[in-house]
């Protein structure tokens, strides 16, 4: 598979020790970045799910994975939104109010502003 270019930064001590492993292993920095991502994806993949699907699916054209990736995203914000309304929910009294207005049926202030300013 070709190689794709980056650019990033790292702390100079890191990239200074990553220089002098690869170094004594007479390999390039790059041959040393590349197994330590690997390793690094393979331990996180344990961990995660999202991970695993993740590196699966690495190997599918670009386009493929950022369609799956958007389609996770906004699984993830639905599940938080769903999570969020029960939270207010359970605070509540248990009647729904609608349309966003308060007890007193008026709509909340915006954020950053009390009732009467404005």
């Amino acid at each position: 598979m070709p190689r794709k270019a980056f650019s990033t930064t790292m702390d100079p001590d890191t990239l200074k020790a990553l220089k002098l492993v690869a170094v004594k292993r007479d390999r390039s920095l790059n041959a040393v970045l590349q197994e330590a991502v690997e390793r690094y994806l393979a331990e996180e993949a344990v961990k995660d799910p999202d991970a695993q699907v993740f590196l699966r699916r690495a190997k599918e054209p670009l386009e493929d994975c950022m369609a799956a990736i958007e389609r996770r995203i906004a699984r993830i914000k639905r599940q938080r939104a769903y999570c969020a309304v029960r939270k207010i929910g359970d605070r509540s009294s248990g009647t729904a109010q609608s349309g966003g207005e308060s007890e007193e049926g008026r709509r909340p202030a915006p954020l950053g502003r009390a009732r009467g300013e404005g």
